[in-house]
């Protein structure tokens, strides 16, 4: 559309195009001939749908922004997301900074930031959905695990063996463990 912001009538035709039903209700109804140019077009609109439109949030609101002990890493990065996009100017950095304070010191998406932090918000944002991945792994997997001991499944044991939690450490620490760290009671051959 950038390329033909200059033909007016062109972008008069298109403008309807792009509203909804309210605002296709007052199009409309406004009357032949009322309106010469483009601009003409955006200003009456502007003035009749103001109300309708947020003021961007200041700084501070995502600057005081932190993860809730009982939150998950999906709910937490949404709610940022969300006050990040109504941000008036571009913060990138600040942005994956406060994003990384907020989580909680022990997060392993934060280890992970400390070591090697984010260059760009695309790129935060990728690093948050590998580790929200791996948080809906885990908690499907206590899932699964509360039925196995249900079934008669071997409580408290520290190996890691189940696909999920190898698809964790792998996330984690870009390979999976070794067959010798898998098994920490010589339960299987090859240890």
């Amino acid at each position: 559309m950038a390329v033909h912001s200059k033909n007016e009538a062109l972008m008069c035709k298109v403008f309807p195009s792009s509203l909804g039903p309210v605002a296709m209700r007052w199009f409309n109804s406004l009357r032949t001939n009322s309106v010469d140019s483009y601009r003409q077009l955006t200003q009456a609109f502007g003035s009749r749908f103001v109300t309708n439109s947020r003021p961007p949030r200041p700084m501070s609101v995502l600057l005081s922004l932190t993860m809730r002990d009982d939150e998950t890493l999906k709910a937490y990065s949404d709610k940022y997301c969300e006050i990040y996009n109504e941000l008036d100017g571009k913060y990138d950095d600040v942005a994956i900074n406060t994003f990384k304070n907020g989580l909680s010191i022990g997060h392993d998406l934060r280890k992970s930031l400390t070591g090697k932090l984010a260059t760009s918000v695309r790129q935060l944002m990728d690093r948050i959905d590998k580790y929200k991945r791996v948080e809906e792994d885990l908690l499907q997997g206590k899932g699964r695990r509360k039925l196995s001991l249900r079934r008669g499944g071997i409580p408290g044991r520290t190996d890691i063996t189940t696909p999920v939690e190898k698809r964790f450490h792998k996330a984690i620490w870009g390979k999976t463990p070794r067959l010798s760290a898998l098994c920490s009671e010589n339960r299987c051959t090859g240890c």
